[in-house]
């Protein structure tokens, strides 16, 4: 199973210049790595892979640019997801934007600050009707998620959360990729 994992990874990396590994067991904040492909080295596996239980790979998404006092910064965001019982569905119902330092993992455990979706808007450059479209956008991609997930839970007869936490990154043409699904308490990902 190593060297399935590694050959993954190797055709994984051949064509992606940056790229994020994390666990994807509680806390998984707590070890978050960016990477580019001129770090990899020959004991990379054995020093970032090899020992770790559940790790997720991801292509290391460049988001819209965003300088603030002339410091590059990177950013994503976090849609909240609940169920509403009278409507039957899942729903987007608040988002908040998440600022930290370029190259730097984003997170409020760690080190980003939170900004609200007007305010970041206005960073970016966006009039009111781009940023409505925007928001409408986020809302839906996350709802879709959230659906997406707990369908997958109900074919395996697993309950699934009614609160859930998505984060989205908007790459350089300011669209939406999905990077994951958090329950409530933010620990775990899907």
């Amino acid at each position: 199973q190593i060297s399935l994992w590694k050959e993954k990874f190797e055709k994984f990396i051949l064509h992606k210049e940056k790229f994020v590994l994390k666990p994807s067991n509680w806390k998984c904040w707590t070890w978050v790595k960016i990477f580019q492909k001129s770090e990899i080295w020959a004991d990379f596996y054995d020093k970032n892979i090899k020992n770790n239980e559940s790790l997720v790979l991801q292509e290391r998404i460049e988001n819209y640019p965003l300088h603030i006092n002339s410091t590059k910064k990177d950013w994503n965001l976090r849609v909240l997801v609940t169920f509403d019982a009278l409507k039957n569905k899942y729903i987007s119902v608040w988002m908040i934007w998440r600022i930290g330092n370029y190259w730097e993992v984003i997170n409020i455990s760690q080190n980003a600050e939170y900004i609200s979706f007007e305010d970041l808007s206005k960073l970016i450059w966006l009039d009111k009707l781009q940023s409505k479209k925007l928001k409408k956008n986020l809302y839906n991609i996350s709802t879709k998620s959230v659906n997406a997930i707990s369908k997958r839970f109900a074919d395996n007869k697993t309950n699934f959360q009614t609160i859930s936490w998505v984060d989205i990154i908007l790459d350089k043409n300011l669209i939406p990729f999905v990077i994951e699904v958090n329950p409530a308490t933010s620990g775990w990902m899907y």
